[in-house]
């Protein structure tokens, strides 16, 4: 799991406008934008990366899998896009998560994750999958430049 430190701040900004409130504790301790790369293995045609979710504090909807891809083992995207893994039974997968709360854990079809440590997302990865925002009226894709 890798942290995204792109929009941080303004990410941040939009939990603290948030009606009703969210707790201080809860603003500080989520962290904005991660990045979840993992290995499935032996999936059956029950599993649905959008059944990737998480629970946030005072909304009703949980945060869900965002900007799926299927990559490569050397990280390399082999298909991106809402659904392309959903038929996958073995191989790696990547997706976006906003608001992720480290203190809970990652549901999805199979029960639930306890992620490790967010680390710094690699250059390559961040390459590989720039981030989409989800602001409709926003038409480039953020990359590293």
């Amino acid at each position: 799991m890798y942290r995204v430190p792109y929009l941080e701040d303004e990410l941040r900004q939009e939990l603290r406008e948030t009606e009703p409130p969210l707790s201080d504790e809860y603003i500080e301790r989520c962290i904005p934008l991660v990045l979840i790369d993992l290995t499935i293995a032996n999936a059956n045609s029950r599993f649905n990366v959008s059944d990737f979710a998480q629970e946030m504090e005072g909304v009703d909807s949980p945060q869900v899998a965002y900007e799926e891809a299927v990559l490569s083992k050397d990280g390399q995207v082999i298909e991106r896009g809402l659904g392309c893994a959903d038929n996958l039974r073995n191989g790696r997968i990547a997706f976006y998560l906003h608001y992720f709360d480290p203190s809970k854990p990652l549901k999805w079809t199979y029960g639930t994750i306890t992620c490790p440590e967010a680390q710094i997302m690699p250059a390559s990865l961040w390459k590989a999958m720039p981030y989409e925002p989800i602001d409709e009226d926003e038409e480039e894709e953020v990359s590293p430049e």
